[in-house]
């Protein structure tokens, strides 16, 4: 067993195989924000913690589309701050049109009925990135207290996938993988 292991380690991985992960969270992690939109709060803690896989991959699919090397931290925050300053700006950029900013304040009226805004809320892409660091943790656990919410995390994702699209415009229209992953029930 250990040999197998050590083998997968030196096995040369592609920035399409990151994608294709990452696509099949981000499928999920959608079909999961129509329910939430259905049924409130049901679907918040699996939601958020498909969201945080989602853009973690996404993050590293572009570091390793630019760099080739795969970036070993689970940390938003730091894989963002790891990109080149020309990519953080097209995201950033990205992030706050219009459009995104009307999804954020359409989840904000829903939210804040559940959840309050606290004054320390923010909107910043790096704020809620740094937020978002330990979104999975907590919401893991969220039956031990309240957890509050991750706000902001599709349209970041959005904006990622988009600068993704940008080096590899051949990946938009990219079907779900299917056979890259093996079931035995």
């Amino acid at each position: 067993m250990k040999q197998e292991l050590d083998s997968d380690k030196s096995r040369k991985i592609e920035s399409e195989q990151i994608f294709n992960c990452a696509l099949e969270f981000d499928y999920s992690q959608q079909l999961l924000l129509r329910e939430f939109g259905k049924n409130e709060f049901e679907t918040l803690s699996p939601l958020v913690s498909m969201q945080v896989f989602t853009l973690e991959l996404y993050f590293k699919c572009l570091l390793h589309i630019i760099s080739g090397n795969l970036k070993k931290t689970h940390e938003l925050k730091r894989l963002y701050d790891t990109l080149p300053v020309k990519d953080q700006t097209a995201i950033t950029k990205s992030f706050n049109q219009d459009l995104h900013i009307s999804r954020i304040r359409q989840s904000r009226k829903t939210l804040t009925k559940k959840y309050p805004l606290r004054k320390q809320d923010s909107y910043k892409i790096t704020d809620i990135l740094t937020d978002a660091n330990e979104a999975y943790q907590k919401f893991r656990y969220s039956f031990e207290k309240n957890t509050g919410v991750v706000r902001g995390m599709y349209p970041i994702i959005d904006s990622v996938r988009e600068r993704i699209f940008e080096y590899k415009p051949e990946w938009r229209n990219k079907p779900i993988p299917s056979n890259h992953v093996s079931y035995k029930f």
